[in-house]
């Protein structure tokens, strides 16, 4: 019976050692992550660019054993991930991150050995994981509606997106495409005027990048040309329906016979004008460039002449044909104060560079690139720079008034009205 037994209870034994549970266990190893040192003295000589975080993904497989953030000494990451089972095929992928939390810096390393019971020490590079814009190039004018935008690929990028907005803080996108996957797109028709764009990265686990810089173009479509003044100054035409305009405002000192046009500065001896003279807004000459100079309207109807020959200052009637062009009724155009929906907006430069906020509904689409350069009341006092843009016609109204247009900053409407022939507004002309 013991004999018939103790075969029993060997066979049990050799069947207990021969199983996983005696094995003796599988010390893990540790994996340190050190950032390449030259590159950590470069980002701690350029404060701007340094990282408020480094996100540290380990994987093996494919499949992620590890997701945390590497500690931070100082202006130093270094991170030290335990318990790794030993083996090959380990990949440690960095997102250094700024205070938006977009990721500006990219590393990765794969091939990775862990070592039971020992340190596996790596030391990892990073790359820049934003977009630098290429085209259209900064700053540049483009006569094609449908422009080709590109910028450079970002490794470890799986798809773009792209806004484009005729406003820099990208409120209303005219364009915004976010999967994009490649560093390329060809627009839709886009109106002409000023645009700002700008691009950002995304990798496969959704993580995006920080904003490239922002770039604008302006698309002026339309036809364009020049005429000299007689001081020399040459001024940018456009044509707008059938008519032809200077798209600045006059700043000639001189009548187009050579007589100067008396710049009178006193309030006073403005106010009490009734011949042509000319001013800077607030008697300051650095406005000119920009803003053209002011005209009281004598100035406007001398016989001698304002406007380059072969051409004049518009009359009423010429004002209205640009605007009807534009989108008004005749009803519209013939009736006084704020007119229109949107064509005082087709006819204000756009952006905030010139023009005060809100710039409501400005494209500039005509190409008349109006600039608020204020006017001098009859009184001698300047308003409005900056705010407002006041053009004289060149026909008279009741009593002693001509009729005028005006722009507004919070408006994209155009105005009509008649003002007191001493008021000082800017000048366009047409051509004959």
């Amino acid at each position: 019976m013991i004999k018939k037994y103790s075969g029993l209870c060997f066979l049990i034994i050799l069947l207990i050692l021969s199983c996983d549970i005696f094995e003796p266990p599988v010390e893990d190893g540790t994996l340190l992550i050190r950032l390449d040192r030259e590159q950590e003295r470069a980002g701690l000589a350029k404060p701007q660019q340094s990282l408020s975080s480094v996100q540290c993904v380990v994987s093996m497989g494919g499949e992620s054993v590890y997701d945390g953030h590497l500690a931070k000494s100082g202006n130093l990451f270094r991170g030290e991930i335990k318990n790794l089972k030993p083996g090959s095929g380990y990949a440690v992928l960095l997102y250094g991150k700024n205070s938006d939390a977009s990721i500006i810096k990219r590393g990765f390393k794969d091939g990775i050995t862990i070592t039971a019971g020992k340190a596996s020490a790596v030391t990892i590079k990073w790359t820049t994981f934003t977009t630098t814009l290429s085209s259209p190039t900064n700053g540049s004018t483009i006569s094609d509606q449908t422009p080709a935008f590109k910028w450079s690929s970002v490794s470890g990028a799986a798809s773009y997106q792209l806004v484009v907005d005729n406003s820099s803080d990208f409120s209303s996108p005219a364009i915004d495409q976010s999967n994009l996957t490649s560093s390329s797109y060809t627009s839709s028709s886009l109106s002409d005027g000023t645009y700002y764009w700008r691009v950002r990265a995304k990798d496969n686990n959704g993580n995006w990048s920080d904003w490239s810089s922002v770039w604008n173009f302006t698309i002026s479509s339309y036809q364009t040309g020049t005429v000299t003044d007689i001081d020399g100054n040459v001024y940018k035409t456009v044509k707008i329906g059938d008519q032809w305009w200077v798209a600045e405002n006059l700043k000639v000192t001189h009548y187009r016979n050579g007589d100067p046009i008396p710049n009178v500065t006193g309030s006073s001896e403005w106010a009490n004008l009734s011949t042509g003279a000319t001013c800077n807004y607030d008697n300051n000459e650095s406005y000119v460039s920009t803003y053209g100079r002011l005209y009281n309207w004598y100035a406007v109807n001398d016989s001698r002449g304002l406007a380059p020959a072969g051409w004049h200052v518009p009359t009423d009637a010429e004002w209205k044909q640009l605007e009807m062009y534009l989108g008004m009724s005749q009803s519209e155009a013939d009736a006084t104060g704020w007119r229109g929906t949107d064509e005082g907006g087709k006819l204000k430069e756009t952006g905030t560079g010139h023009w005060a906020s809100p710039n409501t509904g400005a494209t500039n689409e005509s190409g008349f690139s109006a600039l608020p350069g204020g006017y001098r009341f009859g009184g001698g006092t300047f308003y409005g720079i900056g705010f407002a843009a006041y053009f004289w016609s060149a026909s008279s109204g009741s009593d002693d008034r001509a009729w005028y247009r005006s722009l507004s900053c919070s408006n994209s409407a155009v105005y009509r009205f008649g003002y007191s022939r001493r008021g000082g507004f800017s000048v366009r002309v047409v051509r004959d």
